[in-house]
């Protein structure tokens, strides 16, 4: 597909030549899900380590080797792919698998026969998904005009128990981001561990703040069905409910740290990206 535009009072056109490998993307959700498919059909324990060592190990190796990518669209060409839904469909696509990442991997943990070793490697495989893949997922799909997106943001948020980040992140992060007052951007010879501290819980109360103001100009009442962080953990209890009542009161613990590895990734990325 080609997007017209001009550039120095010439007509140009622009092709996103990974326009179709962006279709790989989609099985990264998914990459638990089918390490622990494949161990149940073989018992062969290296299989659950594949996807850790995959995000960690094979795509850095690929970044490095592949290096600058020319092809990067010119700015006049962004609200062309901006308004392509092909690309929204494909971040919409990847929300279910967010889903079923937890749930199968709370299968595992629960009731398969695994190693304390192998069950924290699940664990944190799956917060990696959860938080390192869920979270940018609702960040981008945050972004979006529409009502499904928005709707779609919050289960993304949802799986790694961080309901109130899409309202922070658009109307806290955005407004005061590299600023003294932002609590999602570090400080000079502030530590991670600091950094920590204060961007999560000032995320939360930033976020819970700014969407009781958002529902006061509409006079809607805050503790109800308007409130969109109150909706995003909404989805997380009954994830969480469902979990219990597939896997037992002990899949909760799997669930909680899962969901903090998914949390220490933002936190991560915040720390480096932001100061």
């Amino acid at each position: 597909m080609h997007y017209t535009y001009t550039e120095d009072g010439q007509t140009r056109q622009y092709s996103d030549r990974k326009r179709y490998l962006w279709l790989l993307a989609l099985s990264t959700p998914f990459l638990l899900t089918l390490a622990i498919w494949a161990f149940v059909q073989t018992g062969q324990h290296w299989l659950l380590a594949c996807p850790i060592v995959y995000l960690y190990g094979v795509l850095p190796v690929l970044d490095y080797v592949l290096g600058e990518d020319i092809n990067n669209p010119p700015e006049a060409v962004i609200p062309q792919l901006e308004a392509d839904r092909y690309y929204t469909r494909l971040l919409l696509l990847t929300v279910p698998g967010l889903v079923l990442n937890v749930v199968v991997a709370g299968y595992a943990v629960t009731q398969l026969d695994l190693s304390g070793w192998l069950i924290a490697l699940v664990t944190l495989t799956s917060g990696v998904i959860s938080g390192g893949l869920g979270l940018t997922i609702s960040h981008e799909l945050g972004h979006r005009g529409g009502k499904f997106e928005r709707f779609a943001a919050l289960v993304a948020s949802s799986v790694s128990l961080y309901g109130h980040f899409n309202i922070e992140h658009n109307r806290g992060h955005h407004v005061n981001v590299a600023t003294p007052e932002d609590c999602a951007s570090s400080r000079f010879n502030e530590t991670l561990y600091q950094f920590s501290w204060r961007e999560q819980w000032g995320a939360l109360v930033r976020g819970w703040r700014s969407e009781c103001q958002r529902l006061n100009a509409k006079k809607l009442a805050i503790w109800s069905v308007h409130n969109q962080i109150l909706q995003s953990y909404a989805m997380t209890l009954v994830l969480w409910g469902i979990s219990v009542a597939l896997f037992g009161w002990s899949v909760l613990w799997f669930l909680i740290a899962q969901s903090y590895v998914g949390q220490w990734h933002l936190t991560l990325a915040n720390y480096v990206e932001h100061y």
